[in-house]
């Protein structure tokens, strides 16, 4: 998993560009012919936030985590949409082969804290292989 194109803000105020990469990946991800998918992936990942040339990198340990539901492809747009639990998310797949998968999803999020607006967006790659 890479992150790339990732901003932070504040109040709608940049305070922060990161990029993000993992590492030790464990786990699966099973897509199954009746439509439904299992997964339980961790890994390691290390975060670097540029706030403005001054740099900080962070590391954390993600345990494996199981989640299970739905999913579907359009080969024609080549879009793959997992549902599962609440949540529905549509990535654009870039590579496809018997053997590996890639795609990528573009996240965001927005939080409040002691009152202030938290933004973080970013595009996110997986990469799956057997």
């Amino acid at each position: 998993m890479s992150q790339s194109n990732g901003v932070y803000k504040e109040d709608d105020v940049l305070v922060a560009t990161y990029t993000a990469n993992s590492s030790n990946p464990s786990g699966t991800l099973n897509l199954k012919s009746d439509g439904t998918y299992t997964a339980n992936v961790g890994y390691d990942y290390e975060v670097t936030f540029d706030f403005g040339g001054s740099t900080l990198t962070d590391n954390y340990n993600i345990p494996a985590s199981s989640t299970s539901g739905t999913y579907s492809y359009d080969a024609n747009t080549k879009k793959l949409t997992f549902t599962g639990g609440f949540q529905t998310g549509t990535f654009d797949v870039t590579s496809l082969s018997s053997s590996a998968l890639t795609m990528k999803i573009q996240v965001s999020s927005i939080s409040y804290s002691g009152g202030v607006k938290e933004e973080s967006a970013n595009t996110t790659t997986f990469n799956f292989s057997k």
